[in-house]
Formats: structure tokens, sequence, C-alpha cells
């Protein structure tokens, strides 16, 4: 799984940009593989200071038991706004881009063609879906507080392989 996401701001006073546009990556990644990792990797890639604040961004990797990864990039000091995810699967990729206008789409390998998502898909583009229902609003029962448990253990996890 690939992801990034950011924006030129905000900079907000005591809270990480890591914290604050990285939650929503270990979350997907959390979704999409159903466990926590068990290998953390992370970097901060740039700092630039900015009036008072400064803007970060952060490279993340997470690695899971059955030898799948999770790799993000995350933060403040992007040049643009940006909400992409890609789940790279064997046959086709799935493809959230929360700017674009077709969301989601599978990408086949063998064919330059995008089709949407659609009922009969296999579990992993339906559960590639549910993330897009609950950003879409359509679906809550998605987030809970054990998910906000999980994500807060693997962010401390990622600030402390910094």
């Amino acid at each position: 799984m690939l992801s990034q996401g950011g924006n030129t701001g905000p900079y907000r006073a005591g809270i990480s940009p890591l914290w604050d546009y990285g939650a929503h990556d270990v979350a997907m990644a959390l979704k999409v593989f159903c466990r926590r990792p068990v290998g953390v990797e992370a970097a901060r890639l740039e700092g630039v200071k900015l009036g008072g604040h400064t803007a970060e961004n952060y490279w993340v990797q997470l690695r899971f038991e059955a030898g799948q990864t999770a790799r993000f990039e995350a933060g403040n000091a992007m040049a643009q706004k940006v909400r992409i995810t890609r789940v790279v699967c064997p046959e086709a990729d799935l493809v959230y881009d929360d700017l674009a206008p077709e969301k989601p789409r599978v990408i086949r390998h063998s064919k330059a063609t995008a089709v949407l998502l659609g009922e009969h898909d296999p579990p992993l583009a339906r559960r590639v879906q549910a993330l897009v229902d609950t950003y879409n609003r359509r679906h809550r029962s998605h987030w809970s507080a054990a998910l906000g448990v999980a994500v807060t253990a693997v962010l401390e996890r990622c600030e402390q392989a910094l």
C-alpha cells in the first residue's frame, strides 16, 4: 500500500504534522491489512520554518506479519494538497485519489483502462470501498475507539523510530 497525504499547512502549535496527517494513512493501513504492523520505520523528510511555524513532511513504512508493507508520506510542507492511496495487488491496483473525479478506481495491470469498483469485486476491493464510503460519510461504523487506540499506538512507534 502506498499513500501520500498533506498540504501546505495548517501549522498547529504543539501538534506534529505526522499526527495531523499521518493518522489517516495509518488508519487506512490498519483497516486494509486487518492488523497492527510488526515493524515500523520513520524519517523526517524536511522541515521548513515559515513565520513562527515549522512545516514538516514525514516518510513512514509499516511492515505486517504476512510480508505486506504500507509506505506513506504525510505532512504540512507539501507543495499542494494531496490525498491519494494505492493498494498494489498482483493483477490490479486499487486507487483512491481524493482530488480525482472518479474514486475509487481499479487500474488493471494487463490493460490501460480504469474501471469503477462494483459489488462483484473481490474482498480487498470491498475493504477499500468501505474506506472510501467512510470518507464520503455514507457509513460511519468503520471507525471506532479501538481503531483510534491502534492508530495512536502506531504513531507513537513512528515517533520512537525518528
